[in-house]
């Protein structure tokens, strides 16, 4: 009777963030490629197991089964690839490049703002609010001088 022995274990596993693409390391010391299976399944996932005989007994299977959620918002899954090499299997997942239109439209509105009004073509809202300014900048130093003026009048009496 031959009755296999299994001893699950979880891989070390370690990102590598880019600007373009996030790489994950799994680190499967022992292993050879043909040992190991990698897919992407229907919920966005990719799976990632493998066995291989024991180090210790010919009826102990060592194995391994891992998930990992990948959003089809962030990376083009397409485009995902691996590569194993030296125990280490490299998964490079490709980041999505995002257009943004919202930032563009920003922008825009930004240049519209910041833009120098041509005199001449103000509204006529802009053109009674500064008119009523100049009005009162000249109200306030004509106080100013009559004030002043009669002050010194009235002390040359």
């Amino acid at each position: 009777m031959d009755t296999k022995v299994y001893d699950d274990f979880e891989p070390f596993c370690k990102w590598q963030t880019e600007s373009t693409y996030d790489i994950l390391k799994v680190y499967l010391q022992g292993f050879q490629k043909e040992q190991i299976k990698i897919e992407m399944n229907s919920k966005d996932e990719i799976i990632i197991c493998g066995e291989r005989p024991s180090d210790v007994s010919p009826d102990r299977i060592k194995r391994f089964h891992k998930e990992i959620r990948v959003s089809p918002k962030e990376y083009d899954t397409k485009e995902i690839d691996a590569n194993f090499d030296a125990g280490c299997l490299s998964i490079v997942m490709p980041k999505k490049v995002r257009s943004n239109i919202i930032f563009a439209d920003q922008l825009v509105c930004l240049k519209h703002l910041y833009r120098r009004p041509e005199i001449g073509k103000s509204s006529p809202a802009v053109k009674a609010l500064l008119a009523i300014s100049l009005g009162m900048v000249v109200g306030v130093v004509l106080a100013y001088k009559y004030s002043h003026y009669s002050s010194v009048a009235s002390n040359n009496d």
